[in-house]
């Protein structure tokens, strides 16, 4: 999705980030004072886990609304974006003090909170909002029904559905149908790109970590 913004010149999108997932990694935020800044993360290249993050830094994004399910949110991420409300937040006071934050309008909700689209929005969608690993699968399509229940208006700059295998259930199926349903909403054409293994090796330190303490 960055590669695709990055192509057609894409700038200060207003981003709806429905996902599991933060995808942020690397962004320290002051939700009082709607600001941001880049901060050290553990991993040095781009990847799923912080596409976002660059995508803002460039200027591709200008606010972001993060929805999500319970479970989901940064409770049940890993190197997830942080708060400036957090503890852990002191560690980075460093890159505050040297570093000018930028303007970032920024709220997170609960999707059973999210009152739906107002506005021009690029909506980015991650089905494991959905189908995480971490979710009955008995429970998906009810998910994916109250998020169709929501308005998403009729300003949408565009849609980008992501199917994250390593993160949801085997649902490719149902993937396709809700892709499907929301194409014939929203009157839109559905142009599928081929997923392109990123940089997302895991460093050594944190290859050593056993995965059961990692989870």
């Amino acid at each position: 999705l960055l590669h695709i913004w990055r192509e057609i010149g894409a700038t200060s999108l207003n981003v709806v980030h429905v996902d599991f997932h933060c995808d942020m990694r690397g962004l320290l935020v002051d939700r009082e004072r709607q600001q941001g800044w880049q901060i050290p993360e553990v991993r040095q290249t781009l990847d799923e886990g912080n596409y976002l993050r660059y995508a803002i830094f460039e200027g591709i994004v200008s606010s972001v609304t993060w929805v999500h399910g319970t479970p989901g949110g940064r409770l049940y991420d890993v190197h997830t974006v942080k708060y400036t409300s957090d503890w852990s937040s002191r560690f980075n006071q460093q890159a505050i003090n040297e570093s000018t934050p930028i303007s970032l309008p920024y709220q997170e909700v609960e999707m059973s909170q999210w009152p739906g689209i107002e506005g021009p929005a690029f909506l980015d969608i991650d089905w494991d909002t959905f189908a995480d690993l971490s979710l009955p699968k008995s429970e998906i399509d009810q998910r994916v029904r109250q998020f169709l229940e929501k308005p998403l208006g009729n300003e949408l700059l565009g849609v980008a559905i992501c199917y994250s295998q390593h993160h949801s259930h085997d649902t490719r199926a149902q993937y396709n149908s809700f892709v499907s349903q929301m194409a014939e909403r929203l009157g839109a054409e559905i142009i599928t790109v081929p997923y392109v293994e990123g940089s997302n090796e895991l460093p050594m330190k944190m290859k050593m970590i056993p995965k059961p303490i990692y989870t």
